[in-house]
């Protein structure tokens, strides 16, 4: 019964250890009266590869009986309603986060909800049809205790 107790024990541990919850994130909140976007890269423009979308669908949701309901679509992690917040993981523990790119900088790229919705992200790429583009260091990062705050133009801080 010991070692049984204990094998659950190490097994728990053991998943914990590696819990989404325990990596860093960085905080961005947004400070603005609209629905905003963030694309997140080591890069200084946005790219094809890592495509944001409007919404988000899953198919094929089953509900309690198991019947197959009609796709689900929901707002994804990435888009932040006005005066919430998200997080974006970043590489290292949650007590000593650290930036996955190689130049130690970050680039977000604020983009409206009206954009979004009106051009395809192949479009949006090509214009760089970004509202705002910031430029972040681990060293600025570490300093404001990994949390950012989007304002949009011309707004008073």
């Amino acid at each position: 019964m010991r070692h049984i107790l204990l094998l659950s024990f190490v097994v728990l541990l053991n998943g914990c250890i590696s819990c989404d919850s325990l990596r860093g994130e960085l905080e961005v909140k947004n400070y603005s009266d609209s629905v905003i976007y963030v694309y997140h890269s080591c890069s200084d423009s946005l790219e094809l590869g890592h495509k944001l979308n409007l919404f988000e669908t899953r198919s094929g949701v089953t509900d309690a009986s198991g019947r197959i309901r009609q796709d689900s679509i929901y707002s994804p992690k990435y888009r932040i309603d006005a005066y919430d917040y998200m997080n974006i993981v970043v590489c290292g523990p949650y007590w000593e986060p650290r930036l996955c790119c190689d130049n130690d900088t970050l680039y977000l790229f604020f983009i409206k909800e009206s954009v979004m919705r009106t051009m395809g992200w192949g479009e949006i790429c090509e214009k760089q049809q970004y509202e705002q583009r910031v430029v972040l260091t681990e060293e600025q990062l570490n300093k404001s205790g990994w949390s950012f705050v989007y304002y949009p133009k011309g707004a008073k801080r």
